[in-house]
């Protein structure tokens, strides 16, 4: 601090230290034990322009506009200590959520993470031999015993057909529009895929709420499903297959909804400064590489779904159900 110079009484101290605060300078007064009360400025950057306010005040300190700001002074001051009250709150909350667990603060993108273990276990990390697991069975976008010889036909005569590709969920077996994102090939699939759910997914929770993160959830899996689901196999749909009497589709994985949940973080982040969503430039590099990558390079082995393909649709249908539900009104008014 450096002392500008000092005013006879305390309420002319007090009345020029208001106006200055107008200006943004910060200033203190002290007594300087001889009735009189030192101006001490605190910014050095204010220091010349309070020495030259201080002596135009002491040629008329009864001037219209040291009465005003006395009023608008006292407004930064309520303004600055409610911004210092609220970023405690903040700290304080942060703290709170720091303190607890992943259980707690991303409740379904654990129990999500286990679904797809505990499926991955029971199937051997969807071995060659899945098709003879009931979890498989129960699992698969289309799965049909011992189909009929019409569908057979069907499917002989045009894969392609929706009698086909829509086969198990025309005998309103619902739940195979979303039950395929807990199914994976091999342990880089769903060691990759649940590293991005844990760190995306639990950002939205912990921001907008379990049932935010659900519902995303769940229209990011049934679009993303069925859309893999019912393109032409000559454009990366996936096709069921015959396996010992039994029609079953061979595509699964968390990577639509993981998408889902990256262009859902990244819209937010753009378009939506008070979501407080960020991620990382090499995250979104990363993402977007990887999406293009796919579709250049769809064959990776068959760990990805789809006949030894990337379901691409999948992948892409996700980002782009995400990017819509990042317009919508899901989480608006209920962020932590």
């Amino acid at each position: 601090m450096r002392l500008i110079g000092n005013l006879p009484s305390e309420s002319e101290a007090n009345t020029f230290t208001a106006y200055l605060l107008t200006q943004s300078i910060e200033c203190q007064v002290e007594s300087d034990g001889q009735n009189a009360f030192d101006v001490w400025v605190k910014d050095e950057d204010g220091f010349e322009q309070a020495k030259a306010e201080i002596i135009e005040f002491r040629e008329n300190p009864k001037a219209e506009k040291y009465r005003k700001a006395v009023a608008e002074a006292s407004k930064i001051q309520e303004a600055s200590v409610a911004r210092q009250q609220q970023y405690q709150k903040n700290v304080r909350q942060g703290t709170a959520s720091a303190q607890k667990g992943i259980f707690e603060t991303a409740p379904l993108t654990m129990v999500m993470v286990l679904i797809c273990v505990v499926v991955s276990l029971l199937t051997e990390f969807g071995s060659s031999k899945h098709h003879d697991r009931a979890v498989a069975r129960a699992l698969q976008f289309v799965s049909i015993d011992a189909p009929s010889p019409a569908l057979q036909q069907s499917r002989a005569e045009n894969p392609d057909s929706m009698d086909v590709r829509l086969a198990s969920i025309y005998r309103g077996e619902l739940w195979r529009t979303i039950s395929p994102i807990f199914y994976h090939y091999g342990t880089f699939h769903i060691v990759f895929n649940m590293l991005w759910l844990v760190m995306l997914g639990r950002m939205i929770e912990a921001r907008y709420g379990t049932l935010s993160l659900a519902m995303i959830v769940v229209f990011s899996a049934i679009f993303s499903n069925v859309l893999q689901g019912v393109v032409p196999a000559n454009m990366g749909g996936s096709v069921p297959v015959m396996l010992n009497n039994l029609m079953i589709s061979i595509c699964g994985g968390m990577s639509g909804v993981v998408y889902a949940l990256f262009g859902f973080i990244w819209f937010r982040m753009l378009y939506d400064p008070g979501s407080r969503m960020h991620l990382p430039q090499s995250t979104i590099i990363i993402m977007i590489g990887w999406l293009f990558y796919c579709m250049l390079v769809p064959q990776i082995g068959g760990s990805f779904g789809g006949s030894g393909s990337v379901a691409n649709w999948a992948h892409g249908g996700g980002m782009v159900m995400g990017l819509l539900l990042g317009l919508s009104p899901i989480g608006k008014g209920s962020g932590k």
